[in-house]
């Protein structure tokens, strides 16, 4: 009687850790979200392209909302991280344009992600209590801080409100990127940079000094090292 062969067994698949299968899923679920925008993301691809099936996803966020809520936060920790520091050299003019100009090469660094936190996750009620909302703090206190040291120095008026210049600048970068994030146009970010702290700090400045003008040589530098650092910030999510 002959014996059937048995094929020996293939050694198992090792088992990934928890830490490594969530952060194959949140880069998964990122390039999909970039790809296809919070609205047609489907999660049955995110599970696809992070090699596990659709339930896995689930039993590590709850909702879709969950996952790309993690993926927002993976993704501003990052711009946190490879943002260049201010070169605070003084001007606020200046230091203005610097801050606003990161903030625009963020933007157009993964419009999806800015896009979804801003239709999906700051309009809800609980967003002050937010891991993300405390991230934006970071940008936010930035511009605050160059407004401050603009009043107390005398560059800027003293009545000015702090709030106020801040809301005014925040709410110009968003209006300049609208079109951009609707995937319906596009910007030039330096002259939105250009455009935007000139009007600000034209209405601000005190007339009684004046500030020279930041030198060509001076803003081209500073253009390339944000560029170099936006470049960084994208392929380090890949």
């Amino acid at each position: 009687m002959n014996q059937i062969e048995r094929k020996a067994p293939g050694k198992p698949r090792p088992r990934l850790s928890r830490e490594k299968r969530t952060s194959d899923i949140l880069l998964a679920a990122e390039a999909v979200l970039e790809e296809f925008g919070y609205e047609h993301a489907p999660v049955a691809e995110v599970a696809r392209r992070a090699g596990v099936v659709e339930g896995t996803v689930y039993h590590y966020f709850e909702t879709k909302r969950d996952l790309y809520v993690a993926v927002a936060e993976v993704w501003y920790n990052r711009v946190l991280q490879k943002a260049p520091a201010l070169s605070n050299r003084g001007n606020v003019f200046e230091n203005l344009r610097e801050l606003i100009l990161r903030e625009l090469f963020v933007i157009r660094a993964n419009p999806a992600v800015v896009r979804f936190i801003l239709m999906e996750i700051r309009p809800h009620p609980n967003y002050r209590n937010t891991k993300l909302f405390a991230m934006s703090r970071k940008f936010t206190s930035e511009i605050t801080k160059v407004l401050n040291d603009g009043k107390e120095s005398g560059e800027l008026v003293s009545s000015l409100s702090i709030r106020d210049a801040r809301d005014m600048i925040f709410g110009g970068i968003e209006h300049r990127t609208w079109a951009f994030l609707r995937s319906e146009g596009d910007f030039d970010a330096e002259r939105a940079a250009q455009s935007i702290s000139s009007i600000i700090y034209n209405g601000l400045k005190n007339r009684d000094g004046e500030t020279p003008p930041p030198s060509k040589s001076s803003l081209a530098e500073r253009v390339e090292r944000l560029e170099e650092a936006i470049l960084d910030l994208k392929n380090s999510g890949k």
